[in-house]
């Protein structure tokens, strides 16, 4: 980070200085503000190509199924925010692949292979988001899965929602392969993460409000409480949230 802010300092100097190569170069300073993104405008005026967006492996995605797809929503690129080696990229065309829990961007950086798109290193991802939803990697295996990349569908003071969205392979009744989606939902809070199997799970946590919580999921109208129900996971936890300040 501390390089790039040297070269865009050397870079804007040079303008202001008429630097011959930079002059005669599309580099404009039309659209920079400098009390805002200096970075951004640095990005869109050096090229993706010229940017960490172009570090990490060609992607050679299989696709098991012929009549469903192996990412979060659509097969198509989708605008979104990362922060990728420390470094913060907007509106970039991604796709997360959550049936191998990757994500992709498109490749700028070699003509040779613009028709492979990139695969960003994993752990270098820090946090996405896409279809108004912000994911994170977590260094730590959290129950059965690896290091890897969940959704925060909710953060309190106390405690959070991690969700692990993915898609596994089932063999239909006509003998045809097609991804299942899954959601599987963990409470993070206390420094630990634990699963969220049942309304049971939610009640363990909170063990001296047991009362509160039955009570408040009578009164909303959903005593029976479904996981992947997104809303009902995240009124309940932001609830006894409230309750553990």
């Amino acid at each position: 980070m501390v390089k790039k802010r040297l070269a865009i300092y050397f870079t804007f100097i040079s303008l202001l200085a008429g630097n011959t190569a930079f002059s005669q170069s599309n580099i404009s300073t039309e659209h920079l503000d400098l009390e805002g993104d200096v970075l951004a405008w640095y990005d869109s005026q050096m090229g993706l190509q010229n940017t960490p967006l172009q570090i990490g492996n060609l992607n050679n995605a299989e696709r098991k199924a012929r009549r469903s797809h192996q990412y979060l929503e659509t097969p198509t690129w989708v605008k979104g925010n990362l922060i990728y080696r420390g470094q913060k990229f907007e509106n970039i065309d991604l796709l997360y692949d959550i049936y191998a829990d990757k994500l992709i961007t498109k490749n700028t950086g070699n003509l040779r292979y613009a028709a492979q798109p990139v695969e960003l290193l994993k752990n270098q991802v820090s946090t996405f988001s896409i279809y108004d939803r912000v994911f994170e990697y977590i260094e730590e295996p959290v129950e059965l899965f690896v290091k890897g990349f969940f959704e925060i569908m909710y953060r309190g003071e106390n405690m959070e929602v991690l969700v692990k969205r993915l898609k596994i392979v089932e063999i239909e009744s006509d003998g045809v392969n097609a991804y299942s989606r899954y959601d599987k939902y963990f409470l993070r809070m206390d420094g630990e993460i634990h699963p969220l199997r049942n309304r049971f799970s939610v009640l363990k946590r909170f063990p001296n409000h047991k009362k509160e919580v039955r009570a408040y999921l009578r009164n909303q109208g959903f005593p029976t409480f479904r996981l992947g129900n997104d809303h009902q996971i995240k009124s309940l936890v932001a609830y006894c949230d409230a309750l553990s300040s």
